[in-house]
């Protein structure tokens, strides 16, 4: 009994340090992104957006983009269908990087007619990533989820 409880004893601290060296071993890779939210909300910040998106391909060290949200300010109550396109259009225009959308409060329930902006949310930034091409794993998506969230 006492020989196989001390087996056990000095046979559990090699499993462990084995399982160490195989979840630490080697250098994690880092993962690079650029993300943003709250904008653009007026013609100055969509010139800066433009800017940014192409500084950010030509230096290349970003994986993916995710915009968080708020693509308008929440000030105007009806937006017009064409900022959502014009901001999609910023988003994608010579973009190479894979840009994700977040919706916001502003560009949908924060509207006067919460269900009219949520289907221009949902027509100019639903599978926004969709535009590159994408890897399985990247565009995987989880089984269940409602595509309307609940407001």
């Amino acid at each position: 009994m006492k020989k196989s409880f001390w087996l056990s004893a000095a046979f559990i601290p090699l499993l462990v340090l084995c399982g160490c060296a195989v979840f630490t071993g080697g250098r994690p890779t880092p993962v690079v992104f650029t993300a943003m939210g709250c904008g653009p909300y007026n013609p100055a910040a969509e010139s800066a957006l433009e800017r940014f998106i192409g500084v950010d391909n030509e230096l290349a060290t970003s994986s993916f983009m995710v915009h968080c949200g708020d693509i308008v300010t929440g000030r105007n109550k009806d937006w017009p269908e064409s900022q959502y396109v014009r901001v999609a259009n910023i988003l994608s225009h010579e973009n190479r990087i894979p840009t994700f959308v977040v919706p916001g409060d502003n560009e949908w329930n924060d509207q006067d007619d919460p269900d009219r902006h949520w289907g221009y949310w949902m027509k100019h930034f639903f599978e926004f990533e969709s535009k590159w091409q994408l890897p399985p794993p990247w565009r995987d998506r989880q089984s269940g989820r409602r595509i309307l969230p609940s407001s």
